[in-house]
């Protein structure tokens, strides 16, 4: 039973960091829930899911020139903060009692909740779980089109400004009896994408248009920490897992029939870091399972097409400086 058990826990976290972290899909939920039952065991469900999203689109169709129009412009400033802690008791000399608090401050995208469970059975413990997931996201999507018949000048740019931060923190500790079984789980995603797109089609002169340019700030940090405390016949499971990523796409396409100057190019300037530890302790218990899994990457791509009827100065370049670091550990213990 241990093993199947086994098996489906590590199905579920490997899901649930790849939809939070990897397709930077959010979990839409901010819930607690705390339950205790003599016969099925105890179960803890703790759930933190935070995100920001920005979506700007320009479309722009003139019959004549076109002048500083089209643009897009975003300067973000977003911080999401958010903690789980949960402790699991299994005592036969304790009576039953459950309790559980939830604290969130939703002006600062800041939530945390905590949780004590305490169970007594006469008969066998059937086992108990402690689940734990935090996923945090920021995003921003910016596209611009213009067609214009004449001459296109300072149109169809896109700019972004981002300063993004994701902080989060899951904590459980669990005390089992000596015929126990249990497991937890804690899983942490965290994200930041930033799209931009731009295209041109000018029957005239191109200038200083169709650029996209994103300056990027952006800093993930999350940990997990697991404490087990199991009597001689204790059997159970740990897993922890940890996904972290930033990723910038930038394109733009330009037509013209007549020069092209200043147009057409992505700029991206980032420093992104990426902070991330797992660690369990296991005292005592006749058998273990533990896994602990931390994944970590930035992804910048950038791509410019130019077809002009007259000259080209100046456009379809790409330029990008990054300031990248990734930091992460796993450590076990078991006594």
């Amino acid at each position: 039973m241990l093993l199947n058990r086994f098996g489906k826990q590590k199905q579920l976290i490997l899901v649930i960091v790849a939809l939070v972290a990897i397709t930077s899909i959010v979990l839409p939920l901010s819930t607690l829930s705390a339950s205790g039952d003599d016969d099925d065991g105890n179960s803890v469900n703790q759930g933190i899911g935070q995100s920001q999203s920005n979506d700007q689109e320009s479309d722009v169709s003139s019959d004549g020139d076109t002048d500083n129009s089209g643009n897009n412009d975003s300067d973000q400033d977003q911080s999401n903060s958010g903690d789980n802690a949960a402790a699991s008791n299994s005592d036969d000399d304790e009576d039953d009692s459950s309790s559980s608090r939830s604290n969130s401050n939703d002006d600062d995208e800041d939530d945390s909740s905590s949780s004590r469970s305490n169970s007594n059975d006469d008969d066998e413990d059937e086992g108990s779980s402690v689940n734990q997931a935090i996923g945090q996201s920021q995003r921003n999507n910016q596209e611009s089109s213009v067609n214009s018949d004449g001459d296109t000048t300072d149109s169809g740019n896109n700019d972004s400004d981002q300063d993004q931060s994701n902080s989060g923190d899951n904590a459980a500790v669990v005390n089992g009896g000596d015929e126990y079984e249990g497991s937890v789980n804690q899983a942490i995603g965290q994200s930041q994408r930033n799209n931009q797109e731009s295209t041109i089609s000018s029957d005239g002169d191109t200038t200083n248009s169709g650029n996209n340019n994103a300056v990027q700030e952006q800093t993930n940090t999350g940990d997990n920490a697991a404490l087990v405390n199991g009597g001689d016949e204790y059997e159970g499971s740990i897993f922890q897992g940890i996904g972290q990523s930033q990723v910038s796409n930038q394109e733009s396409t330009i037509s013209s029939d007549g020069d092209t100057t200043n147009s057409g190019n992505n700029n991206a300037v980032q420093e992104q870091t990426n902070t991330g530890d797992n660690a369990a302790l296991v005292n005592g218990g006749a058998g273990f399972f533990t896994t602990q899994g931390i994944a970590q990457s930035q992804l910048n791509n950038q791509v410019s097409n130019i077809a002009s009827g007259g000259d080209t100065t100046d456009s379809g370049n790409s330029y990008s400086r990054q300031s990248q670091s990734n930091s992460g550990s796993n450590v076990f213990s078991g006594q």
